[in-house]
């Protein structure tokens, strides 16, 4: 399977960085608040790639209509709860907060869309690789042994 920056490389082909319909685990990279040139509308953009590094896709949560309870959901099944922002511009610091963490999430092709569920947050998930502890130094002994080695 080609890596994301083999698909980069490539200039992107079939959308091959995308991740095939079904559930997959991902970490939340980037989120936003963007505005469309269009329509003015604001919507709610988040970033995901699979740990496993092999897909990378954005998610765009409309704020207007039909949209607003599948949005509304989604931010909440994220862990921030809206009710309690003010303004689009907090709702973003709020979304910010959660960059990094890894989540469960379904993605599923609806015609030219790919839209992106919160399943939940997976239970052993290795984000980090593990740190060894230091090993201790070794006391050299001798008869000066408070002394500064020079």
């Amino acid at each position: 399977m080609p890596s994301a920056f083999d698909s980069f490389l490539a200039g992107g082909g079939d959308d091959a960085s995308e991740p095939p319909d079904g559930n997959h685990t991902a970490t939340l990279v980037r989120t936003a608040i963007r505005q469309s040139n269009k329509t003015g509308d604001d919507f709610v953009v988040t970033e995901w790639q699979t740990t496993d590094l092999a897909h990378y896709w954005t998610n765009w949560g409309g704020t207007v209509g039909g949209a607003i309870q599948h949005t509304l959901r989604f931010v909440k099944e994220l862990g921030v709860d809206p009710d309690k922002c003010t303004s689009f511009d907090q709702l973003g610091d709020e979304l910010a907060v959660i960059e990094g963490q890894v989540f469960t999430v379904k993605v599923q092709r609806n015609g030219d869309y790919l839209n992106t569920y919160v399943v939940g947050k997976p239970e052993h998930v290795q984000t980090e690789m593990p740190v060894e502890p230091p090993v201790p130094a070794v006391k050299s002994g001798g008869m000066f042994e408070d002394d500064v080695p020079f």
